[in-house]
């Protein structure tokens, strides 16, 4: 969450210093990014990601490398789309599905604390991504600062793929 919030905060610099966007250009750029994110998670992820929340989680994780790389590398309007529209589904996806995955855990008298301390961490994220994506940014360059946040992304997918053998080792043990 840290690095997609992040990346999101600094389109808008990317999109007015590299394509020249205006402020009603992307006012446009994101209600289409809002459009799809609402079809995406309110028509499928709802229904998909029922038992499924951590393969969708890696699925979406990986969309979102594609789409911060290509984002990253674009230099027309539609290039920066066709990063967008991935950014989109993952920005839809993942955090549904790990919080549904989170609930998932602890007893009942633990659920408060541990969904409390998964929104915390989110809210962290959301604080801070924004500050580091944007010193990346203006430090380094837009394509570096977007092609390190997908590499980066990677982090999180070895350890949801961990995470899904840990929990594949319970299940048959239980």
């Amino acid at each position: 969450l840290i690095l997609s919030s992040g990346l999101e905060f600094t389109l808008t610099f990317l999109t007015h210093n590299r394509f020249g966007f205006t402020r009603m250009d992307q006012g446009k750029m994101f209600a289409v990014l809002g459009v799809i994110m609402t079809l995406v998670q309110g028509g499928y992820i709802r229904r998909a990601m029922i038992g499924r929340e951590i393969a969708i989680a890696k699925r979406s994780i990986c969309v979102l490398i594609v789409g911060f790389v290509v984002i990253g590398f674009a230099t027309e309007s539609w290039m920066l789309y066709a990063g967008l529209v991935p950014f989109a589904y993952a920005a839809a996806s993942v955090v549904p599905c790990l919080t549904s995955a989170v609930s998932n855990y602890g007893g009942i008298s633990e659920k408060g604390r541990v969904m409390g301390t998964l929104r915390s961490l989110g809210a962290l994220a959301r604080a801070t991504g924004p500050c580091f994506a944007s010193v990346l940014y203006w430090l380094m360059g837009s394509k570096f600062a977007y092609v390190l946040g997908g590499l980066l992304l990677l982090l999180p997918l070895k350890v949801l793929k961990i995470l899904e053998k840990v929990l594949a080792k319970h299940a048959k043990s239980s």
